[in-house]
């Protein structure tokens, strides 16, 4: 058989077994209780996979991996775990190509919490309303990653004079030939830092495959499009990658401009580190609760470079931002603490909740969001309404 129609079967073949099992796993998925039901994982987009955590399961310290969100660029590979590879090339000192698991008995293993929000985590609560995926709440999640630690391996294997950035290509099956795979590069000074890990486990299991697996870049306190996924090749380079995915997408005003204005290319910038975000877990919006004497509440709060250092929170109970208690011990850069407050005399009738976080940058979340015709990293405060029954 020639070459070619082996390798046009072989890429059918993937495409076949990747639909088949997205078309399975959204099956089970969407029988525990409906897509859009608060107990199922909401689909945003069922080719590529776009799937959102509902809140009520992001009410602890660690996402668990059935209920992580999912986002896909393109469809799932076919994975043969045992045989995956990773090849290093381009400004490396040599070009050396490794199975996983050599990678991973070579090298120390680190862990660390880590939160991974997609960078259009909001997008679907932007006014006006803008172009994407309509995220809401729940395109974030926090995982305990464990890996190497990529500045190990880079050390290892050596860097030429000229390198600056690291492209990291992924394996995720694109429409056609014609579709160019998913590049990622990031910067050498960002990726030599000791929390960037190549992961292969999250949350104490293998890396799911929906979630990357087997191999995963993590990039605290960045966006989740630079956590890139299945990835199989590391080049180092000069320059960033040439792909419209690092020179065109992801960008977001430097600027606030009316939705009208399209912005400049000297007026955009990529997208890159999180901005400071807090979020309600309990109670959830439009919650029915029994009167009381007093109500406890909850939630989570990030930021990118930084810790969260004040959380507060204002109701309709109390009319004055009154601060929460960080209830996380010893906070790590780059992973979300959880925090609680207590409501008292929770009368029947209407009430809301509204939440703010600010981190050790002085910064704080606004009232109104940074719009964007992109809706990037939507942070502003939100009034989160629940009912009191007597």
């Amino acid at each position: 058989m020639p070459s070619h129609r082996r390798r046009f079967l072989s890429q059918t073949f993937q495409a076949i077994s990747a639909s088949a099992f997205s078309a399975k796993w959204l099956s089970a998925s969407e029988s525990q209780a409906g897509s859009k039901k608060s107990s199922g994982l909401i689909v945003r987009s069922r080719r590529p996979l776009d799937l959102e955590t509902p809140v009520d399961q992001l009410d602890s310290e660690f996402t668990p991996n059935p209920w992580f969100f999912v986002r896909s660029h393109f469809g799932e590979p076919a994975v043969n775990t045992q045989g995956w590879s990773l090849t290093l090339d381009g400004l490396f000192q040599s070009v050396n190509k490794f199975k996983v698991a050599e990678i991973m008995s070579r090298f120390p293993r680190h862990e660390r919490p880590a939160v991974l929000m997609c960078a259009g985590n909001g997008r679907g609560l932007m006014k006006p309303i803008v172009p994407g995926l309509p995220w809401e709440h729940g395109a974030v999640g926090q995982a305990m990653w464990s890996g190497v630690r990529l500045k190990d391996l880079i050390d290892a294997m050596g860097l030429k004079p000229d390198a600056r950035h690291l492209i990291f290509e992924t394996a995720d099956l694109t429409a056609s030939k014609m579709t160019p795979s998913f590049t990622r590069s990031l910067p050498l000074d960002r990726l030599l830092q000791d929390d960037v890990l190549l992961a292969d486990r999250m949350n104490g299991e293998p890396l799911p495959l929906l979630h990357g697996g087997p191999l995963r870049l993590i990039v605290p306190t960045w966006t989740g499009n630079h956590w890139v996924k299945w990835v199989k090749r590391i080049t180092a380079s000069v320059e960033e990658s040439p792909s419209d995915f690092q020179r065109k997408s992801y960008k977001m005003p430097t600027l606030v401009l009316p939705p009208a204005v399209a912005p400049t290319p000297d007026q955009l910038k990529s997208v890159t580190i999180l901005n400071v975000k807090s979020q309600l877990t309990w109670p959830t919006a439009n919650a029915q609760i029994s009167a009381r004497d007093s109500l406890a509440i909850r939630g989570s709060a990030w930021t990118g470079p930084g810790l969260v250092t004040r959380v507060e929170v204002r109701t309709s109970v109390n009319s004055d931002w009154q601060p929460a208690r960080i209830i996380t011990q010893n906070p790590v850069q780059g992973a979300w603490v959880r925090w609680e407050f207590t409501i008292s005399e929770v009368k029947p009738g209407e009430h809301f909740i509204e939440v703010r976080a600010t981190d050790s940058n002085a910064q704080t979340q606004p009232a109104d969001p940074f719009w964007n015709r992109s809706g990037y990293l939507y942070n502003a405060i939100e009034r989160i309404p629940f009912q009191v029954i007597g």
